[in-house]
């Protein structure tokens, strides 16, 4: 359930936050599971975790020896995750190079909580057909990692929360329709600004995607100027719509 998944994260950033290096190689050994699938609970660990380190810029936790989960062969933690795992820990043999780290991560604090609200907010609006993972489900909804439409124009991007989409979309070079997918995506309009910038800027970091945050005012105004609008967008639509928004921004 998207609440238990949500208290299982909070309860590994409150863990890491504390940075007590006992605690810490606990909650990594919670995830030495083998060659069986990480379960709901691991997997939930896992992103409290990888959440705090991207949004996060702190010293390395100094640890006694190297966490089995990340040697392990038979690991399920992605590239991305175990990237950011070995960026957050030090352990003999190991050191990390903080320039090299907060380089990777260029959010600022507001930023940061911005990132974190938005991990929950997606949670509840977005997870239960695109996947707590990003990846998307079968039947319901395509991936955001790596997406074009999540990496592209921000405003774009706003729109589909604010409106919708409907009919087939291309994403990563693959068509998604019904009923591969479902046929329409709802509009979130309800949300306030502040709710959606939130859930963009996560995305938008999350996974391995890596550009810029969306303020509350982008969020705004591009709610203003599509006011009125009651239709989804459809893929073509949209598109043509933002090539005539950007031309009208040159003039």
């Amino acid at each position: 359930k998207p609440s238990r998944e949500i208290f299982m994260e909070m309860l590994t950033t409150a863990v890491v936050r504390k940075r007590d290096p006992k605690e810490l190689g606990a909650l990594l050994s919670l995830m030495n599971v083998g060659k069986g699938s990480m379960g709901w609970k691991e997997n939930a660990v896992l992103t409290g975790i990888s959440i705090q380190g991207k949004s996060a810029r702190m010293k390395p936790v100094q640890l006694p020896t190297v966490p089995q989960v990340l040697t392990a062969k038979d690991s399920k933690i992605g590239s991305t995750q175990l990237e950011i795992l070995t960026d957050m820990f030090e352990w003999p043999g190991h050191k990390v190079d903080t320039s090299q780290v907060n380089r990777k991560n260029p959010l600022n604090e507001a930023e940061q909580k911005q990132f974190i609200s938005g991990r929950q907010l997606y949670i509840n609006v977005c997870g239960t057909c695109h996947g707590s993972d990003g990846a998307g489900l079968s039947r319901f909804a395509p991936p955001l990692n790596g997406s074009d439409w999540v990496l592209g124009d921000e405003r774009r991007l706003a729109l589909i929360l604010l409106h919708g989409l409907e009919g087939p979309v291309d994403v990563n070079g693959k068509r998604y329709g019904a009923p591969d997918i479902l046929p329409v995506m709802p509009a979130h309009s309800t949300l306030d600004d502040a709710s959606i910038s939130s859930i963009l800027t996560y995305i938008r970091n999350a996974w391995g995607n890596d550009v810029s945050p969306v303020s509350r005012a982008v969020v705004g105004k591009t709610r203003v100027i599509s006011q009125g609008r009651v239709m989804p967008w459809t893929a073509i639509e949209l598109n043509k719509h933002m090539v005539e928004l950007n031309a009208t921004d040159k003039k």
